[in-house]
């Protein structure tokens, strides 16, 4: 499978707030609400505790 390719702009929203990618398996943060992608949460978790960004 390639590499997805928008005809325009995905919206703010959309885009996650960690990587500024398109959001990927997104998963809402317990304490502050937001969305942000599973594996840039997991990431970021990976260096110490997560804070929303």
């Amino acid at each position: 499978m390639g590499v997805a390719k928008f005809l325009k702009k995905p919206k703010q929203q959309l885009l996650c707030p960690l990587c500024g990618k398109p959001m990927h398996e997104p998963v809402q943060v317990s304490t502050c609400d937001h969305y942000v992608c599973d594996t840039s949460m997991q990431e970021d978790r990976s260096e110490g505790v997560f804070k929303c960004h």
